[in-house]
């Protein structure tokens, strides 16, 4: 079709659009709050050393921000201590895998978690486990301080908090999708029906 005749096209069945563009937008509105509620919870941490017999931040030294926290972000993201935090939370480890992400933020030895789950105590439970299972690991690693082996360790600075309000789905989100779908789909109806019309008309001639 001419780029003329899909505008007319548009504009004889706008209605028509219109009306799939508020089913969508009511569809995923509707989906957005029947759906299973996702609960989001934080923990803060941070790495410490502990040399010759004193707890200290490392924060003053760059070569170990550049070399040891992206380690400990992918330690964080590991599927063994996913496994673990599976078990030691007792929830099968599809529900563990892509609900947990650790962060580091930009020259700092701050630890960011976030987990996310079907109810916020399962949340909290999964952020508290995951700063855990890696307060495990971290304390197996060690570091050299001004010529001296640092143990290292993972202090708590915010713990895992308990939401108090799901943070999805989303209700806008999900009503911009369906409204797109819907816009989407009446559009290509529209010019089906048009197509189908100009078609018969020209046969009748």
């Amino acid at each position: 079709m001419e780029p003329e005749l899909i505008i007319e096209a548009l504009r004889r069945r706008f209605i028509l659009i219109v009306a799939h563009v508020v089913v969508g937008l009511a569809a995923g509105i509707a989906f957005a709050t029947f759906g299973t509620p996702v609960f989001a919870s934080s923990a803060t941490a941070i790495v410490v050393t502990n040399s010759q017999g004193s707890d200290s931040n490392v924060s003053g030294s760059q070569l170990i921000v550049a070399s040891i926290m992206p380690t400990i972000v992918q330690l964080g993201s590991s599927h063994s201590l996913q496994a673990q935090v599976a078990q030691d939370t007792g929830l099968p480890i599809e529900q563990v895998k892509g609900n947990i992400s650790v962060a580091n933020p930009t020259t700092t030895f701050m630890v960011e978690v976030t987990a996310h789950g079907a109810t916020a105590a399962q949340a909290q439970q999964l952020a508290d486990a995951e700063v855990k299972a890696m307060r495990k690991q971290i304390t197996s690693m060690s570091v050299t301080l001004s010529g001296q082996p640092a143990q290292l360790s993972l202090a708590d600075v915010d713990t895992a908090n308990l939401p108090t309000a799901p943070v999805g789905p989303s209700k806008v989100r999900y009503g911009i999708v369906g409204a797109v779908l819907g816009s989407t789909l009446g559009v290509l109806i529209a010019l089906a029906l048009d197509s189908r019309l100009g078609g018969r008309r020209s046969s009748s001639r």
